[in-house]
Protein backbone atom coordinates (compact mmCIF):
# COMPACT_ATOMS: atom_id res chain seq x y z
CA UNK A 1 0.00 0.00 0.00
CA UNK A 2 1.58 3.30 -0.87
CA UNK A 3 1.38 6.32 1.66
CA UNK A 4 1.23 9.84 1.32
CA UNK A 5 3.24 12.33 3.37
CA UNK A 6 2.02 14.95 4.21
CA UNK A 7 3.85 17.61 6.98
CA UNK A 8 2.20 20.93 8.55
CA UNK A 9 4.76 22.92 10.59
CA UNK A 10 6.96 19.93 12.71
CA UNK A 11 3.91 17.28 11.94
CA UNK A 12 3.75 14.70 9.75
CA UNK A 13 0.39 12.93 8.49
CA UNK A 14 0.43 9.79 6.15
CA UNK A 15 -2.82 8.75 4.86
CA UNK A 16 -3.25 5.65 2.36
CA UNK A 17 -2.63 7.30 -1.67
CA UNK A 18 -5.91 5.22 -2.52
CA UNK A 19 -7.80 7.92 -0.38
CA UNK A 20 -7.28 10.57 -2.67
CA UNK A 21 -9.36 9.11 -5.27
CA UNK A 22 -10.37 12.94 -6.51
CA UNK A 23 -8.41 15.97 -8.00
CA UNK A 24 -9.54 17.80 -5.01
CA UNK A 25 -9.72 17.98 -1.60
CA UNK A 26 -11.34 20.41 1.22
CA UNK A 27 -9.15 21.48 4.01
CA UNK A 28 -10.77 22.31 6.93
CA UNK A 29 -8.74 25.21 8.72
CA UNK A 30 -8.94 26.96 11.87
CA UNK A 31 -9.46 30.09 9.68
CA UNK A 32 -11.92 29.01 7.24
CA UNK A 33 -11.78 26.07 4.61
CA UNK A 34 -10.08 25.85 1.34
CA UNK A 35 -9.96 23.93 -1.39
CA UNK A 36 -6.41 22.26 -2.20
CA UNK A 37 -6.62 21.03 -6.50
CA UNK A 38 -4.06 18.75 -7.45
CA UNK A 39 -3.16 19.27 -10.91
CA UNK A 40 -0.96 16.67 -13.53
CA UNK A 41 0.42 19.30 -15.19
CA UNK A 42 1.89 22.84 -13.54
CA UNK A 43 3.66 23.40 -16.49
CA UNK A 44 0.18 24.01 -18.29
CA UNK A 45 -1.66 25.93 -15.77
CA UNK A 46 1.02 28.35 -15.23
CA UNK A 47 1.60 28.57 -18.69
CA UNK A 48 -2.69 29.29 -19.37
CA UNK A 49 -2.14 31.87 -16.25
CA UNK A 50 0.55 33.78 -17.70
CA UNK A 51 -0.98 34.21 -21.38
CA UNK A 52 -4.19 35.33 -19.48
CA UNK A 53 -2.41 38.33 -17.29
CA UNK A 54 -1.51 41.67 -18.25
CA UNK A 55 1.12 41.91 -14.53
CA UNK A 56 2.31 38.71 -13.63
CA UNK A 57 3.17 38.80 -9.67
CA UNK A 58 3.95 35.14 -8.01
CA UNK A 59 3.40 34.69 -4.45
CA UNK A 60 4.61 31.21 -3.70
CA UNK A 61 6.17 28.69 -0.68
CA UNK A 62 10.10 28.74 -0.96
CA UNK A 63 10.07 25.31 -0.96
CA UNK A 64 7.98 24.79 -3.76
CA UNK A 65 10.12 27.05 -5.83
CA UNK A 66 13.00 25.62 -4.87
CA UNK A 67 11.72 22.46 -6.65
CA UNK A 68 9.94 24.26 -9.48
CA UNK A 69 11.53 27.02 -10.25
CA UNK A 70 12.48 26.51 -13.12
CA UNK A 71 8.90 26.72 -14.46
CA UNK A 72 8.66 30.12 -13.39
CA UNK A 73 11.33 31.35 -15.52
CA UNK A 74 9.17 34.10 -17.81
CA UNK A 75 8.26 35.63 -14.47
CA UNK A 76 10.90 38.59 -13.44
CA UNK A 77 12.62 37.07 -10.36
CA UNK A 78 11.67 41.36 -9.02
CA UNK A 79 7.90 40.18 -9.70
CA UNK A 80 7.91 36.75 -7.29
CA UNK A 81 7.32 36.50 -3.45
CA UNK A 82 9.24 33.77 -2.20
CA UNK A 83 7.23 32.83 1.11
CA UNK A 84 7.37 30.69 4.28
CA UNK A 85 4.06 28.19 4.45
CA UNK A 86 4.64 28.58 8.54
CA UNK A 87 1.42 29.78 11.12
CA UNK A 88 3.27 33.07 11.14
CA UNK A 89 3.51 34.39 7.66
CA UNK A 90 -0.64 33.39 7.40
CA UNK A 91 -0.86 36.09 10.64
CA UNK A 92 -0.41 40.01 10.22
CA UNK A 93 2.95 39.84 9.68
CA UNK A 94 2.55 37.85 6.38
CA UNK A 95 -0.42 39.97 5.59
CA UNK A 96 1.68 42.98 5.30
CA UNK A 97 4.36 41.24 3.64
CA UNK A 98 1.95 40.22 0.47
CA UNK A 99 0.34 44.01 0.44
CA UNK A 100 3.80 45.47 0.60
CA UNK A 101 4.97 43.29 -2.14
CA UNK A 102 1.40 44.40 -3.95
CA UNK A 103 1.33 48.20 -3.16
CA UNK A 104 5.24 48.24 -4.26
CA UNK A 105 4.47 46.56 -7.92
CA UNK A 106 1.63 49.27 -8.68
CA UNK A 107 -1.25 46.65 -8.56
CA UNK A 108 -4.54 48.18 -8.67
CA UNK A 109 -8.03 47.92 -8.25
CA UNK A 110 -8.53 47.15 -11.92
CA UNK A 111 -5.57 44.03 -11.66
CA UNK A 112 -6.91 40.75 -11.52
CA UNK A 113 -5.92 38.15 -9.00
CA UNK A 114 -5.90 34.73 -9.73
CA UNK A 115 -4.72 31.37 -7.98
CA UNK A 116 -3.09 28.56 -9.98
Amino acid sequence: MKTLTFKIQDREFLIPAESLTESSFEVQSFLRPYKVTIQERIDAVLETLLKESRKTLLLIDKKVHAHYGHLFSAISPDDVLLAEATEEFKGGQGALQVLDFLVERELSKGDTCKQG
